[in-house]
């Protein structure tokens, strides 16, 4: 096991910057607990990371809101085809074909919360809570698609889901876990919090300082919301979960089809005989990630405080030391064995803009140097299919101006945009706008020759013009709508938010 570890941390001894300077690790596998810790729990302090340290563990939070769904399920308190407007019988009719089962599964539509407090106007240090959720929830006309039409990751679905919860059981999400899951575990050291709680042996959440390479600073989520994140635990206690759910077999999802997707909290592949359940989470300074490979009893949990953002290679790369078969699975393969990062074909894709038309998302395709998504390498698995690196996510070819953007239960077309002559003058875009669903205004102005938009809080997005209707930032996609010679307002769309309208105000 001691030439095991070694290789471990030199997984994690990378040159990136982006590498987790600070973790802790656990691998259960076959009845046998293994740890590993490195770094610092508090710079300030000199504390180490070990296995009593506590670590907000964010979207890892899901999970354990299924189970506690499906135990209120059993006893006929909840069902997953209930309606949403059952217990928010405000929101608008349009959400009416929502049901529980969609929050559950990522199928639901719903905009993502984060999106919605983003371009309504919080900042990253303002106190978010259940409730500043529920109230933009209220405001929402449109959904981003028809329930189960797509898959869209989301966490207003799992926010909502503990609040149904509460108001099922009276009781609060806090005391339902603690009474219905972790007494049943046995851990100790796992349960909910909030901003206003002071927690011992929690660690201190980092992130790089900007543009001061080695330095850190502290990094700590702001929010008071539930079901979708905010829960804490400690690499003893996780591993430990594993340990009881392999033994009884509680938490696992009833998965009936056989395919890549997301299942109560949980992202599910089978492949080849291999079954593989995984999660990620990453909220501040704070990430976590849970990969189970079911078919050789083997699980790892990896819980970080230093701003790293995805640990799905490094529990990938931990995975194949440990577990050979997972190489039968060739979606994760191909991030496994470090297979080159493919170079331009001219028949594979031309560099320019890609619309997918009913998001109104816009992806760039950079083919000069070497194959790229949005700036993402992408690594090839065959002519036809790449793989964009470090994630699950699939591109297909269709021809070299066409392309599927393929992610568990979400598969979006992307067409290349045709270049136009630019007709209008960008004085005709300034003006103010407003939107219904956010109670929120937006100013477009002209700037040393290029749009920005301009927000609440001195918010300020440079604009790209791509066509006479759309402009582009990292963040988001703007579709101008436009009558004749006139202006009438905006969609913006990003990946988790999809066509929400501003209409441009008169000016008097």
């Amino acid at each position: 096991m001691q030439d095991l570890q070694s290789r471990i941390r030199k997984i994690f001894q990378s040159a990136n910057p982006s590498s987790p300077k600070g973790y802790a690790l656990g691998i259960y596998q076959d009845g046998a607990k293994e740890f590993i810790f490195e770094g610092k729990a508090s710079i300030e302090h000199d504390v180490a990371i070990d296995g009593k340290t506590k670590f907000h563990i964010a979207s890892l939070t899901k999970h354990f809101v299924a189970e506690i769904f499906r135990y209120l399920e059993r006893k006929g308190v909840v069902s997953e085809h209930d309606d949403l407007r059952k217990y928010f019988s405000e929101i608008d009719s349009n959400l009416q074909d929502v049901k529980i089962k969609h929050l559950l599964n990522h199928t639901s539509g719903l905009r993502d919360q984060w999106e919605l407090t983003e371009y309504a106007g919080w900042r990253p240090q303002d106190v978010i809570t259940n409730d500043d959720i529920l109230q933009l929830l209220k405001r929402q006309t449109v959904l981003n698609f028809h329930p189960e039409s797509h898959y869209a990751y989301n966490n207003t679905g799992y926010t909502l889901l503990s609040i149904i919860l509460e108001k099922v059981t009276g009781e609060t999400i806090q005391k339902l876990t603690t009474d219905y899951l972790f007494e049943q575990y046995g851990t100790v050291n796992t349960g909910y919090y909030s901003y206003k709680d002071s927690l011992d042996w929690m660690a201190t959440p980092y992130v790089p300082k900007p543009s001061i390479n080695g330095q850190y600073e502290i990094s700590r989520p702001n929010f008071d919301v539930t079901g979708s994140t905010s829960m804490y635990s400690t690499i003893e206690d996780l591993i430990s979960i594993e340990e009881t759910f392999y033994k009884t077999q509680v938490g696992l999802p009833s998965i009936e089809r056989k395919e890549l997707l997301y299942h109560d909290g949980l992202m599910i592949l089978e492949s080849n005989g291999l079954s593989v359940q995984m999660h990620s989470g990453w909220d501040y300074g704070y990430s976590a990630f849970l990969l189970r490979i079911l078919s050789s009893k083997v699980s790892i949990v990896i819980l970080s405080n230093y701003g790293v953002s995805n640990l799905f290679p490094y529990a990938m790369r931990v995975a194949a030391l440990i577990d050979g078969s997972l190489s039968k699975a060739t979606l994760i393969k191909h991030n496994l064995e470090g297979a080159k990062v493919s170079y331009p074909n001219p028949d594979t894709f031309e560099s320019g803009w890609f619309l997918n038309k009913p998001s109104n998302i816009i992806f760039e395709v950079d083919s000069e140097n070497a194959l790229k998504i949005q700036g993402n390498n992408l690594f090839q698995i065959d002519d036809k299919n790449f793989l964009i690196q470090d994630s699950l996510t699939q591109i297909e070819s269709v021809s070299s101006t066409c392309f599927n953007y393929v992610s568990f239960g979400l598969s979006l077309q992307f067409t290349k945009l045709t270049r136009e002559q630019i007709a209008f003058s960008l004085k005709n875009y300034e003006g103010t706008y407003y939107s219904v669903e956010l109670d929120a205004k937006y100013s477009v102005a002209l700037e040393q020759g290029a749009l920005v938009l301009l927000g609440r809080k001195f918010v300020r997005y440079n604009l790209r013009q791509v066509t006479n209707e759309y402009f582009i930032t990292p963040r988001f996609t703007l579709k101008f709508i436009v009558e004749e010679d006139r202006i009438l307002g905006f969609i913006l769309s990003n990946q988790r938010m999809w066509n929400l309208s501003f209409q441009k105000l008169r000016t008097s």
